[in-house]
């Protein structure tokens, strides 16, 4: 099925909670989205909502994976001049083969904050790997747990 060596996470955290996905070597897709909303002065609930979806993904997916990272150029990238916020922020590492990458940025750019940055070309690749890595989960998750019939 896949690489031994093999293992995809993204971690964004936004505000009050935070979204985790892993695709591992075992061939399991795993979204975790979180809310946390405190308790109010006067109230008993506690507002958290965390969401946890698994799939299993096929050879196919995987090879869709390779190319998603082949394109993106994710494994030569450098975050050292990237800047990092004080609150909201995206993580992203990537294990392929003798491969391992791992990369920490701040979720509130803006796209001119990135051209303005130290490197607007490897900003741009961060984004766009985790931008097709949240579409695939989201995809693959939605065409899994919200069957329609034909």
């Amino acid at each position: 099925m896949a690489d031994r060596e093999f293992y995809v996470r993204y971690l964004g955290t936004h505000g009050a909670g935070f979204v985790r996905i892993e695709i591992l070597p075992s061939g399991r897709l795993c979204v975790v989205n979180e809310t946390t909303r405190g308790r109010g002065e006067h109230e008993r609930i506690d507002h958290s909502k965390t969401i946890i979806k698994e799939v299993i993904l096929s050879g196919i997916v995987f090879d869709e994976l390779r190319e998603i990272i082949a394109e993106t150029g994710i494994l030569g990238l450098d975050d050292a001049s990237w800047p990092l916020g004080s609150g909201d922020s995206e993580e992203i590492e990537v294990v392929l083969g003798d491969d391992h990458v791992s990369f920490t940025t701040d979720a509130t750019l803006t796209t001119a904050a990135i051209e303005a940055s130290a490197d607007p070309r490897g900003l741009r690749a961060f984004r766009a790997f985790g931008t097709a890595i949240k579409e695939l989960a989201t995809s693959l998750t939605r065409a899994h747990y919200n069957p329609r019939p034909i």
